[in-house]
């Protein structure tokens, strides 16, 4: 479980993890491994994301609307 909902906390994750991976040499293993710590706080970020849209693409209509 995440410890938050909020995608906008691993997008600021994600980036501070880019930003670490830029002050290392290219071909330290560590840049690399930072840079792969981002994408997976970006990945998280865009499944917490998408689970929010399918939960409001699922709820049901207000009473007393008319869709059809």
């Amino acid at each position: 479980m995440p410890e938050s909902w909020d995608p906008c906390v691993y997008r600021q994750r994600a980036e501070a993890w880019r930003q670490r991976a830029a002050l290392l040499p290219v071909a330290d293993p560590q840049a690399t491994t930072c840079l792969e710590i981002a994408e997976g706080y970006e990945r998280l970020a865009e499944l917490i994301d998408a689970g929010r849209e399918n939960l409001r693409s699922g709820l049901p209509e207000p009473e007393g609307s008319n869709t059809a």
